[in-house]
């Protein structure tokens, strides 16, 4: 028969939790230091999008003055890799005019082109390198 004294595993134990204590302090300053510097990261994304969507709207209120050009660039930002008819179907606006704001945008650069004849897509190239 073992006995075991109660005075040993009472120090055992509170051995124990210090130790179990420190991994998990330890651990914990981990992942929150990992949380912060990832939350700082993205705070500087997102105040490049900011700017970048500031810049965009500018840039295309000066090609064509239009609340549905606002829109297409809402869009534009919501999808950076996007089809006509993406644009289409988050907003109504007439074919001919969205192939005139799009041709625009392409030939201020602000948005760029396949080139296909048909099923073109359209890249928003600042957005898409922030994101990355």
């Amino acid at each position: 028969m073992i006995v075991i004294d109660r005075e040993d595993d009472e120090e055992q134990y509170k051995k124990d939790i210090v130790v179990a204590r420190k991994i998990y302090s330890d651990w914990i300053d981990f992942f929150l230091s990992a949380c912060i510097n990832e939350s700082a990261k993205l705070m500087v994304k997102i105040e490049k999008i900011n700017e970048l969507y500031t810049r965009a709207i500018n840039q295309s209120i000066e090609i064509i003055d239009s609340s549905k050009m606002r829109e297409v660039i809402d869009v534009i930002f919501e999808f950076p890799i996007l089809t006509k008819s993406k644009i289409s179907s988050n907003i109504n606006i007439p074919t001919t005019t969205l192939d005139g704001y799009l041709r625009k945008l392409v030939e201020a650069k602000i948005i760029y082109s396949d080139g296909r004849s048909r099923n073109r897509k359209y890249y928003f190239y600042d957005l898409i390198n922030i994101l990355r």
